[in-house]
């Protein structure tokens, strides 16, 4: 599993971002490229979609602008 901290400042919003991160570290995100194959990334709460989708591009290592982000309505607890 990754371990994704970086949050750009240009994508948070200051007091969003402090009430997120003492509520909750990190969220758990299952990936499952349409090339096959899944894995899943930690990712912090004040991420913005941009880093998010960085850090998918750099783990896949493609384009960032040739991803993109589909929301499956799954959750495991």
């Amino acid at each position: 599993m990754d371990n994704i901290g970086s949050t750009s400042p240009s994508c948070t919003n200051s007091d969003t971002a402090a009430a997120l991160s003492s509520s909750m570290d990190s969220w758990t995100v299952h990936i499952c490229p349409t090339t096959g194959g899944q894995y899943d990334m930690k990712v912090s709460p004040q991420d913005c979609v941009e880093v998010f989708k960085k850090n998918i591009a750099k783990r896949l290592k493609i384009s960032k602008e040739k991803i993109s982000l589909l929301h499956k309505d799954r959750y495991s607890f």
